[in-house]
Formats: structure tokens, sequence, C-alpha cells
């Protein structure tokens, strides 16, 4: 997986798959990526910049970023349910999230299994996988 991460400061700009053109990555917001896809980091010092979000899909990220601690999942339709939101509309928000891994919206999941995930199917159930295995 070849993230790109931007940061000012302690607040991420971007986490994803493109590289901004201009911008210097964060080789500290990098360092963490790596140290979590290792198993060795649950939580990271590089807080969202959620400005980039307009009002509706700032309250979407929001609860994931504030709900879904490492290792726990829930469902679009719990999400949606929670903020009075459509579940299709929350797997929409969260299609666009700038935020990879930091926004985790990995751990949103659909009743009928896995769900949709920027970098594929693939990726989000190794992500769930690694969570699940290093739980502290």
């Amino acid at each position: 997986m070849n993230l790109h991460a931007y940061a000012r400061r302690r607040t991420a700009v971007y986490v994803g798959m493109g590289a901004l053109e201009g911008l210097r990555e964060s080789e500290d917001l990098l360092r963490e990526i790596d140290e979590y896809l290792l198993g060795r980091r649950i939580t990271f010092t590089f807080a969202p910049d959620f400005s980039a979000y307009n009002e509706k899909e700032r309250r979407i990220l929001l609860f994931v970023y504030e709900k879904l601690g490492y290792g726990r999942t829930t469902t679009y339709g719990e999400i949606g349910k929670n903020l009075g939101i459509s579940p299709r509309v929350v797997g929409k928000v969260l299609s666009r999230n700038r935020h990879l891994l930091l926004i985790p919206c990995h751990r949103v999941v659909s009743v009928n299994g896995l769900g949709g995930y920027v970098l594929g199917a693939d990726v989000k159930h190794l992500l769930l996988q690694l969570e699940a295995k290093s739980l502290p």
C-alpha cells in the first residue's frame, strides 16, 4: 500500500493514494502509519483536519473518528440510525474520506459483509484482521 500523508504541525491534511502537488509529505505521519500497519501503534498523534468537509460529511466522519476505537466495528446502518442519515449516504461520504486510517472508515462494515473500501475489500479485510490480532 503506497499511501501519501501531509500534515501541518500535528494536523493531518491528507492521507490517501494520490500525491498532492507542491506539498512535502510528513515523515512523522508516514512513520506512524507504518507503525500502525506493522501492528505497533493503535492511535495516531495527528488529528484529521475536518475543515475540508461539509457539515454532513463532518458529522459522519467525526462519528467514525470519535466512536470507532481500534478493533471496533459498526455498520453503515448503525451510523445512519445514530445520525438520522441514510446508510447509503454514510457509505458515500466514507468513500470520500481524505484521511485514510486516521478516520477509520475501514471499521464500518455492511450487514451483509465487509462493504466497500477505497483501497479494496482485501485491504479492508487485512486492516480488520491486523486490529483484531493487535488488540492490547
